[in-house]
């Protein structure tokens, strides 16, 4: 896909390097701005109780409903930097919308990076107006550089189709690779489409579409302070308005789960240091919550973990898993396949597998374990990366 060819009609784009990172090879700075009025826009936020400054402007944002311009920076979060950062945060946006004649609620600032550090506000300001001189249709791929921290590749993926007559684009950046468990984490994720939407449309196809992928990704069980994840749609594509319960919301929901959900793959096979995904999915819970509760147990699990980056197929773990999880779970109903394999049969080992047949399945970068726990129809999926001798070197030597 090149990056010529990723045009969202309606939005312009820039990443460019404005001093916050130290190296001038690596971008901090991106914009992403809709040349349509009537833009609408939608977010959802990290549930960790301590919130980067940025975060609490935004969600104070989303009762004004329209957003113009989102402007992300990286290598510093501006998260618990006290009443300094909300006033560097405002100041970003005030300066910004002063520089594209617009209302401050229209203008949405993220930042993603090192905690407790204060921004550099000269070069950020600087950057602002470097980066309006560089928007353009053509530079979706280096704002996705643009927002990218302890990424190893940029993350990004669109789709086109048809609607009611008109055709129309959905696209996604993201980043995101430590400090990530469900319910958001060091997250970033800026979802743009051209389609015709109203806001009670936007926002129950946008969060529905979240709540099944990037709030099901896990790397390490940490929460983080910045998380954000925003949908913008500026009626560029001219469609009619539809509901989110029609045929043509069941369709456009599906369609941005499924970009959302490469987004979550990708995510957590770049978890820092990780080598793979893995899809865990539980079925056969007493209900919902327990397929959670047995899903998360075995998603955050360090030994589990360690266990996939070793492709040693240690079933133990996940039973051990399974059983402190907190869910109703009877010992003598669990299953457990990796890939084609069965591991366990009803609490015990399958007894037919070679190891070193499952091995070598472990070492995809993607694999998929599915849990069978006999008790109902309840069920759960989420998306966890290994874990790895790299992780502890990104993360010993983060800050310094």
């Amino acid at each position: 896909m090149g990056k010529n060819k990723i045009i969202i009609p309606g939005f312009q784009f820039c990443g460019i390097h404005a001093g916050i990172k130290e190296s001038t090879r690596k971008k901090d700075l991106t914009l992403i701005y809709s040349d349509e009025p009537k833009t609408i826009i939608d977010g959802v936020f990290t549930t960790n109780k301590v919130v980067a400054a940025p975060v609490i402007l935004c969600r104070s944002n989303l009762s004004h409903g329209k957003g113009r311009l989102i402007v992300i920076n990286s290598g510093i979060a501006n998260a618990c930097t006290g009443t300094q950062g909300m006033r560097d945060a405002k100041k970003t946006q005030r300066v910004t919308s002063q520089l594209f004649g617009l209302n401050p609620k229209e203008v949405y600032v993220c930042s993603t990076g090192k905690i407790g550090e204060p921004l550099p506000m000269p070069r950020l300001l600087k950057g602002l107006k470097t980066a309006k001189g560089e928007l353009s249709e053509k530079s979706f791929l280096e704002a996705a550089k643009g927002i990218m921290t302890t990424d190893q590749y940029p993350k990004f993926d669109l789709m086109r189709g048809r609607i009611l007559g008109e055709d129309y684009t959905i696209a996604v950046l993201a980043k995101g690779a430590g400090m990530l468990r469900p319910n958001m984490a060091t997250m970033l994720a800026f979802v743009v489409t051209d389609l015709r939407l109203n806001r009670a449309t936007l926002k129950s196809i946008f969060r529905e579409a979240v709540d099944q992928t990037l709030n099901r990704v896990t790397v390490d069980g940490d929460t983080s302070t910045n998380d954000t994840v925003l949908m913008m749609a500026n009626g560029r594509a001219g469609n009619a308005f539809f509901s989110a319960q029609s045929v043509e919301g069941i369709k456009i929901k599906n369609e941005l789960i499924h970009l959302l959900e490469n987004m979550a793959r990708q995510i957590a096979l770049d978890g820092e240091g990780a080598t793979k995904c893995c899809d865990v999915i539980v079925s056969g819970a007493k209900n919902r919550d327990d397929a959670k509760k047995v899903a998360y147990a075995i998603g955050n699990s360090p030994l589990v973990k360690t266990a996939l980056f070793g492709c040693d197929p240690n079933w133990g773990r996940i039973m051990a898993a399974i059983g402190y999880s907190g869910a109703a779970v009877m010992q003598n109903k669990i299953n457990i396949e990796m890939g084609s394999y069965q591991l366990v049969i009803k609490g015990e080992s399958a007894g037919k597998f070679s190891p070193d047949e499952v091995s070598r399945y472990l070492k995809n970068k993607n694999i998929t374990m599915k849990v069978h726990l006999g008790l109902g129809r309840g069920g759960f999926h989420v998306y966890m990366s290994d874990l790895t001798y790299d992780y502890i070197h990104l993360n010993a030597e983060y800050h310094t």
